[in-house]
């Protein structure tokens, strides 16, 4: 990673956030996005035919527009919050490399252009404005470095200037094993 003092620029409006709406991802493959003031999800998106249950993680994008899914089966999918119906499709799907695993945990960075995507024990920087990587491209990624083997990514910290990430991985053993660590990171983008 390259260390810059320079403070990433602000691309999104803090002030549209909302304290009633939020998502929700369940281990069944189902995305609610939920309203406070009602007592039911106000849309889901259910699985698709071929598309293997398990949702360990899903996140908004910045600016409220793009909902990011991470799958069990090494994909990450982008749907767009203006094209939501009863037939929720997604707009394209990052796929991971072969043996990679589930997707445990997706955080978009706050310049909206990157998304941190946890599988096993690797962290991938994929660029949602880079083409390439979603047309097969050898590698449409950067893999974040950290220590080897720490674990299944259980969450995923980005604060709103993007400078620090934190990482936890741990599955408090109900796999049969428990590897529980926290890992800091400094974020700085490269001119």
């Amino acid at each position: 990673m390259v260390v810059s003092s320079a403070p990433p620029p602000q691309q999104h409006d803090p002030t549209q956030t909302s304290s009633s709406t939020f998502l929700s991802a369940a281990i069944d493959g189902t995305i609610r996005i939920w309203d406070r003031r009602v007592p039911d999800p106000v849309a889901r998106m259910n699985n698709r035919r071929g598309v293997p249950p398990w949702c360990m993680g899903a996140c908004w994008s910045p600016d409220g527009n793009w909902i990011y899914a991470g799958r069990r089966n090494g994909t990450v999918e982008e749907y767009s919050i203006h094209k939501a119906t009863s037939a929720w499709q997604p707009e394209r799907s990052l796929k991971f490399p072969a043996g990679s695993g589930a997707v445990s945990c997706v955080r978009p960075m706050a310049n909206g252009r990157h998304l941190v995507c946890a599988s096993h024990d690797i962290l991938r920087l994929y660029d949602l404005r880079e083409t390439a990587a979603f047309k097969h491209s050898k590698v449409p990624f950067i893999i974040i470095p950290g220590p080897p083997r720490a674990g299944v990514i259980s969450a995923l910290y980005i604060d709103p200037t993007s400078r620090i990430m934190l990482s936890t991985a741990g599955t408090r053993g109900w796999d049969g094993s428990s590897t529980e660590v926290l890992i800091g990171y400094e974020i700085a983008v490269a001119k």
